[in-house]
């Protein structure tokens, strides 16, 4: 199915490549760059698109999803806690997405989920344009306030002031 996701990206302009499983790579992915104009610079963000092998019995006939975006590496420990503190606090009130730390990559990144029925292309490709709007909104707003609290330039308070919806963070 990716073959084919990747096919509708690439008509509808979006940078995609598709990459087979291998030694490396354990799963099918397609590798989306997605670039925006951030505070008057370009930005860009590698988003991958993988589609994880599920093999529970029910499950025939569905696909399991997954984006992945790394947003901010090479964190100095002393900025641990803080972005910790900053990404418990998103997602507990946000209801989208799912912000993290990857301790053994030193990582800040962003996933989310799909769970897909392999009946419906149309229907598919429509979930999968939602779920990147989303995530493009995602990494447009909350992209620099997370990267200041990881690279020690911001506390967790200020940084929450700048994102948008900043009131239901209270």
């Amino acid at each position: 199915m990716l073959k084919k996701i990747n096919k509708y990206l690439v008509d509808k302009n979006y940078q995609s490549t598709y990459e087979k499983a291998d030694s490396n790579n354990f799963y099918d992915r397609l590798q989306i760059k997605f670039a925006a104009v951030v505070n008057g610079q370009n930005t860009y963000w590698p988003i991958e698109l993988g589609n994880l092998p599920v093999k529970e019995e029910g499950f025939e006939g569905f696909s399991l999803f997954q984006f992945y975006i790394p947003i901010v590496g090479e964190l100095e420990a002393a900025n641990y806690l803080p972005i910790c503190d900053l990404i418990v606090k998103l997602n507990t009130k946000l209801t989208i997405g799912c912000f993290g730390y990857l301790a053994s990559h030193n990582l800040v990144f962003l996933k989310h989920n799909l769970i897909i029925s392999n009946e419906n292309f149309a229907n598919n490709c429509d979930i999968i344009d939602k779920s990147l709007s989303i995530l493009f909104f995602m990494l447009v707003n909350f992209q620099k306030p997370l990267a200041d609290v990881a690279q020690g330039n911001c506390s967790v308070e200020n940084a929450m002031v700048q994102m948008p919806l900043n009131y239901i963070y209270k």
